[in-house]
């Protein structure tokens, strides 16, 4: 099989334009912070950039959005498929305003040390929709994988289930009660034996394990923790479930069924015995 097409040239504009379309991938927009203000706002050099006027031309028709808004470094962004790598930033720091209109964020593998801010991020940030901890030495470089790319965590707990067997206390792991798994890989990751977040949904490269070790993350193709978006505001959600109760009674028999299932489930999945990647 030849490693180039020669007669792409020859194809319809049409058709020329469709390919030029379909080959831009996610970009890399590099955010320069220090002492909580943006210094300098760079974008990773793209190939599309430089092969010919039709590719430079879909490229540029794409970065409909500014960023940072009325500043003299601004430049052409997308919002919706651009990465914002936050170079400098720190979780502890004052947020500088324009970063509330991100919705895909990048961060070195430094804010693994203030899990707890990391929490409260990802609770102000209410345009964010995907944040990735790159755990490479050089975050710039990240490949972003779409979020329908990645595989999605468990984050079942088995002292919850069954609080009877297991223990959330890391330290204490004994004959009588063992140490949630769940719990125990969350206190090695991020120095804290829960961070679930309830709007958010924690993902991994598909290739990974289900509680992947940070050496394994930063091998993996895409060396990253990644947060998803579940849902809107609380808000918005407790609207839409009141306007579905509204609209559809459930009888007492289904929910019993639907909450016998959910509980199989469950069980089925701690105890290894159901694939819980989905």
């Amino acid at each position: 099989m030849p490693d180039a097409f020669s007669r792409f040239q020859c194809l319809p504009i049409e058709l020329q334009w469709i390919i030029w379309e379909l080959s831009i991938p996610d970009s890399i927009i590099i955010v320069d912070i220090k002492r909580g203000k943006i210094t300098k706002v760079t974008r990773r050099p793209h190939l599309l950039m430089h092969i010919c006027r039709m590719s430079r031309t879909i490229f540029l028709k794409h970065l409909t959005d500014i960023f940072p808004p009325s500043s003299s470094m601004s430049i052409a962004v997308n919002f919706a498929r651009d990465h914002f790598y936050l170079r400098g930033f720190r979780p502890f720091f004052f947020m500088p305003a324009p970063l509330h209109l991100l919705p895909n964020i990048i961060l070195g593998h430094s804010a693994l040390e203030h899990p707890t801010e990391l929490q409260v991020l990802l609770s102000k940030l209410v345009h964010l929709q995907q944040l990735q901890i790159c755990l490479a030495e050089k975050p710039e470089q990240l490949d972003p994988m779409p979020a329908n790319g990645l595989r999605r965590h468990c984050n079942l707990h088995h002292c919850e289930e069954f609080w009877f067997q297991y223990t959330s206390d890391v330290h204490d792991d004994g004959p009588e009660r063992q140490v949630c798994p769940a719990c125990r890989w969350h206190s090695k990751i991020f120095q804290q034996k829960f961070f679930d977040h309830g709007y958010f949904r924690l993902m991994f490269d598909p290739a990974l394990p289900a509680r992947p070790t940070t050496q394994q993350i930063i091998e993996s193709r895409s060396p990253a923790i990644v947060w998803v978006r579940l849902c809107e505001c609380l808000e918005m959600r407790e609207e839409r479930a009141e306007e579905l109760q509204n609209k559809v009674e459930l009888n007492e028999k289904d929910v019993e069924e639907s909450y016998r299932q959910v509980l199989e489930a469950t069980a089925a999945c701690l105890e290894g015995k159901l694939d819980c990647s989905h």
